[in-house]
């Protein structure tokens, strides 16, 4: 062991040839292994190791690391903390459509931003659960859940205030629960997934029926490209159309190609909306259909095209 890396017999040679050719990072989960060339991170260590598929490993980790997990007690006990390790929910207070009568104005004002941009879904109205917290971490922000199983193992903290910054996520000692980690939850079982920048723009997107996920940013991490190399439909990026947005596809295609990842569809949100949060507020607009109408294979030749029509 040098560091905090780690040296065993490498699971991708023949059993005549196990000596310590695979390395893994014991802060980071990377591996690596000098036979064969084999890498990625630890869920798809453990997904090999199993032989089980990559989002499955990876629900099997979260559970694994929740903290005195026990399905019955979660059903008998409903205010037992359903998040991982030891995250306090003490101040967190749920905001659900029929929080609009609450004499909390924190609350109020939490519904009034989730009702005014259509969060809520209304033909479930128990299915939909927000939060608000008041301790001094996440004090006066929207706590918006990630939820695997019926169980919440990340979140993000939007200011509803003046506040900074902006978006603040769950504190956690695993290494693996980081936003650049992580994906907002979506269906592996889909024809395709559009990927967007944050947490909202996926929740509106799969309110009108998408099945839609979240990098947390403009940016796709390897860890979070691991997780879409396990999808097998179409990937459409759907980042926003401002300068920031069209890094992040640039970044997605470099990252992608290193991930030996499929080739990947691009559809921006209509020019006249900022994101596909807004698309989905003003409504109007049959989303399903303008993706399959709007959406284009990334490569040079319609880069070049799109860049034509633009200027």
């Amino acid at each position: 062991m040098s560091g905090d890396d780690i040296m065993v017999p490498s699971i991708f040679t023949e059993k005549e040839d196990r000596k310590l050719k695979l390395g893994i990072n014991s802060r980071t989960g990377i591996y690596h292994c000098f036979k064969t060339g084999e890498r990625g991170n630890f869920v798809r260590l453990y997904s090999k190791i199993e032989k089980i598929p990559y989002y499955l490993a990876e629900i099997k980790l979260l559970v694994k690391n929740l903290d005195n997990f026990n399905l019955e007690v979660l059903k008998n006990k409903p205010n037992t903390s359903p998040f991982l390790e030891n995250v306090s929910i003490s101040s967190f207070i749920p905001v659900t459509l029929h929080s609009h009568d609450s004499k909390d104005q924190l609350v109020l004002d939490a519904w009034t931003y989730l009702y005014k941009r259509k969060l809520f879904n209304l033909t479930d109205f128990e299915s939909t659960i927000y939060y608000v917290s008041k301790d001094k971490d996440y004090n006066n922000r929207l706590i918006i859940p990630f939820k695997k199983n019926g169980l919440i193992f990340f979140f993000q903290a939007r200011a509803l205030y003046n506040q900074h910054p902006k978006y603040l996520t769950v504190k956690s000692k695993n290494s693996m629960l980081k936003s650049t980690n992580i994906l907002y939850p979506f269906s592996m079982n889909e024809k395709y997934v559009l990927i967007c920048e944050g947490p909202i723009d996926a929740i509106s997107l799969q309110l009108e029926g998408i099945n839609a996920t979240s990098v947390m940013g403009c940016y796709t991490s390897e860890i979070q490209m691991e997780t879409l190399k396990s999808f097998n439909g179409e990937i459409i990026v759907g980042f926003d159309n401002d300068s920031a947005g069209q890094k992040g596809i640039k970044s997605f295609d470099t990252m992608r190609k290193k991930k030996r990842l499929q080739k990947f569809n691009v559809c921006h949100p209509p020019e006249k909306f900022k994101d596909w949060a807004e698309v989905h507020e003003k409504g109007g607009l049959d989303i399903k259909k303008y993706i399959q109408e709007n959406k284009y294979e990334y490569n040079l030749e319609n880069i070049i095209k799109k860049f034509t029509l633009t200027s």
